[in-house]
């Protein structure tokens, strides 16, 4: 898979995204992903959809959809 190509795409979070404790799950076309936040403060809840800004290793960093 390139991976360059989920820049940019929306995904659902399916378990909340929090960097303090190292915790987040995102789902993007049927695949759950380790994910975190841009913002290392932010707490993303479960249902929210949000936007990957980049890869880093196997986990998503995300940003609220805008």
């Amino acid at each position: 898979a390139n991976i360059r190509a989920l820049i940019g795409k929306r995904c659902l979070v399916v378990e909340d995204i929090s960097n303090i404790h190292n915790k987040g799950l995102v789902k993007y076309r049927g695949q759950l992903w380790s994910a975190s936040s841009v913002n290392p403060d932010d707490f993303i809840e479960e249902g929210t959809i949000v936007v990957i800004n980049y890869v880093e290793g196997v986990k998503l960093v995300c940003s609220r959809e805008r």
